[in-house]
């Protein structure tokens, strides 16, 4: 997904996942993701973090 960014020059993306799942928040955050905001919902907590592209 982040190389679809790239080839159509958004400048940055927008990832969101669920709180509670410690693999994504990982991952994103090695990436580079920068935490906008923690949204709840009827599913739980969602983290939304824009990484640049």
């Amino acid at each position: 997904m982040i190389a679809l960014g790239r080839d159509r020059g958004p400048g940055r993306v927008l990832l969101v996942c669920f709180a509670g799942n410690h693999a994504s928040v990982k991952t994103i955050e090695r990436c580079g993701g920068v935490l906008e905001s923690a949204v709840r919902t009827g599913s739980g907590e969602v983290l939304r973090y824009w990484i640049e592209v």
